[in-house]
């Protein structure tokens, strides 16, 4: 029994335990609600978009199975923002689908802490499948952080961006991709953003945020393939952002159940010990702190007693690929790393990525996604006899454009070989070169029907060799410099020699130069270039010889639609209904850098039809 001194002693201690437990919870509760307060929506149901302003473009509410925010223009850049520009650390998310972009490296993207139509934060989908956590800065930009990722026109995407301090993440789909550090801008408001490109945004939320956002399970991988070897299969995937590991798991039956057999860091595994002729079933899963991911696509593979192929030839390149320069000792690719086969995209676009010299054969038409895919350093890629290629997309050799990089920085692309592969059907380039990428070789390689450049080299790119490639059906051929306003990181680079190239109908940009010095052009065969042959303009410089022309309307000349170059020709032919040559100039030697020996130009038609294109190196 509880005596009245008892209680009388209790009764002060629960009220005031009362009171102290009443406000913990408050506190508690105004805690959560202030890391989870909306600060800003719109899901355009309303019909309206008051309260957005826009710069640029052709904005419009319009349905797309629901009322969505539509940017209908691809002429230009164009920007919607909307909300307080006092807001500081939160979560700004929106639905975001692509519709279209007009020429390569345009996006779309999600704003976050904007102050103007000129300064913010972006999250970029890429349409060179890369994605790039970024901010503007008066008009000029800056990557925070990037990371390859396929972007597919018509296709929505939910992106995310968290800000808090001077930390930020960012988010496809409800997967962490990029985090960075920057304190550029404390505040700024939201909004959404086209390059060039038609895309349509719905579903804008803002919530704040207190602290860093609650860390993620990784999604799962992409890419999974397996190739089948003598009692084991090699598994290759892509990254998953985040995932600090990666769990193997491997079954007898379709559909699992499947067991783990290896935890590895890597985004490669060899299975050995297994039983030729028997077919394994193989998934894998990421692991972070937070926790494990689903499983991948099921890849199979049945090993085999399959012998190795043979090497690919070895020989080298002539013209400017071949000289010391840049702390690169010619251009040798792949070679000293592993031999690898892809057959399919993601086979070819995990070999393409990885870091570390690899040869990778190509056996058969791989079709990509479009459009361009990136290619790292150190790489040859070759096809296998004379019917393998790729369709549907394109290689880029170069960093992301930044227009405020004026030399060659450390970590530019080089020493790739590119041969003996068939390009058709490109939504973009076949084959694009930029950013201070050198000692890149070219050859034997069959190239056409494109939609813009078959080999377009640009923007400090330098040390490259072009040779025995056959390019017909298209249009805009070959571009060396893409600009007449971009001096500050072309002049005393661009350094390319054309030769042996079947340059077969195709109008113009034969090269189309500007800025280079030396450009070597020599023992080409020109035939039907309805157009011109070699325009040099822009102060270049290009040594033309060796040549045949047959029925080019302008051969060569200085004056082309833009500034004057220099040129200087000597020993070409000239047959059929073939124009005069417009040249003028004096011109750095190309032997000041190498050696070369030239053919007779009356030889150079039989010459290079019969050794030009796929095919024709013996692999």
């Amino acid at each position: 029994m509880i005596s009245i001194v008892q209680l009388r002693k209790s009764f002060p201690i629960s009220i005031a335990l009362f009171f102290v437990g009443a406000m913990l919870a408050l506190f508690l509760s105004l805690g959560t609600s202030a890391q989870n307060q909306t600060l800003f929506g719109d899901d355009f149901e309303d019909g309206n978009a008051n309260g957005w302003t826009k710069s640029g473009g052709s904005w419009a509410v319009v349905s797309d199975g629901s009322l969505v925010y539509r940017q209908s223009s691809t002429s230009s850049d164009a920007r919607a923002r909307a909300g307080s520009t006092s807001l500081t650390n939160y979560a700004v998310q929106a639905r975001v689908k692509p519709l279209s972009f007009n020429g390569s490296n345009r996006f779309v993207a999600l704003l976050a802490r904007a102050q103007s139509m000129t300064s913010y934060y972006y999250l970029a989908l890429r349409n060179n499948n890369q994605l790039e956590l970024k901010k503007l800065v008066g008009g000029s930009s800056t990557t925070l952080a990037a990371t390859s990722f396929t972007v597919t026109t018509g296709t929505w995407y939910t992106l995310r961006i968290d800000v808090v301090g001077a930390q930020l993440w960012g988010y496809v789909n409800g997967a962490l991709e990029l985090t960075a550090t920057d304190s550029q801008f404390s505040s700024g408001n939201i909004g959404g953003a086209t390059f060039f490109a038609s895309a349509e945004f719905d579903d804008f939320a803002v919530t704040s945020l207190s602290g860093p956002p609650a860390p993620v399970p990784p999604a799962p991988p992409t890419g999974l393939t397996g190739a089948p070897g003598n009692m084991q299969a090699l598994l290759s995937w892509a990254a998953s952002s985040g995932a600090t590991t990666y769990n193997v798991k491997r079954s007898t039956t379709s559909g699992g159940p499947y067991a783990t057999i290896a935890s590895v860091s890597s985004t490669n595994y060899t299975n050995t010990g297994l039983t030729n002729g028997v077919t394994y079933y193989f998934v894998v899963s990421a692991v972070n702190s937070a926790g494990e991911s689903a499983n991948s696509a099921q890849v199979s593979v049945t090993p085999a007693d399959v012998p190795a192929p043979p090497d690919p030839p070895a020989e080298g390149p002539i013209g400017f690929a071949a000289v010391n320069a840049l702390g690169q000792n010619g251009t040798t690719g792949g070679a000293g790393g592993p031999v690898v086969t892809a057959r399919t995209a993601g086979e070819l676009l995990d070999y393409i990525s990885r870091p570390g010299p690899y040869i990778i054969i190509v056996e058969g038409m791989i079709t990509l996604p479009g459009p361009m895919h990136d290619v790292t350093s150190d790489k040859t890629i070759i096809g296998r006899g004379a019917n393998s290629g790729i369709t549907g997309g394109g290689f880029n050799i170069g960093l992301p454009v930044a227009d405020n990089v004026t030399s060659p920085p450390p970590n530019a692309v080089h020493n790739v070989i590119i041969r003996n592969l068939i390009f058709t059907g490109t939504p973009d380039d076949a084959i694009n070169v930029q950013m201070f990428s050198h000692h890149v070789w070219i050859d034997h390689c069959d190239l056409s029907n494109g939609f813009d450049g078959l080999i377009d080299i640009k923007r400090g790119a330098d040390y490259i060799t072009v040779s025995w490639n056959h390019t017909h059906n298209h249009v805009k051929n070959m571009l060396l410099g893409h600009s007449d306003s971009n001096g500050a990181q072309d002049v005393g680079h661009l350094r390319v020699s054309y030769h042996h190239n079947w340059f077969n109908d195709t109008p113009q940009r034969n090269p189309r130069v500007r800025f280079g010095e030396p450009v070597h052009i020599f023992n080409n065969y020109y035939f039907s270039n309805s157009d011109v042959g070699v325009a040099c303009q822009a102060n270049a410089g290009c040594v033309v010889e060796g040549n045949y022309f047959e029925d080019v309307e302008e051969p060569m000349t200085i004056h082309y639609a833009g500034p004057t170059g220099r040129m200087v020709e000597r020993s070409n032919v000239f047959v059929g209904e073939s124009g005069a040559p417009v040249v003028g100039g004096s011109v750095v030697e190309p032997s000041d850098y190498y050696g070369y020996s030239l053919q007779n130009a009356s030889d150079i038609k039989t010459i290079v039809t019969q050794g030009a294109g796929v095919g024709k190196i013996g692999f």
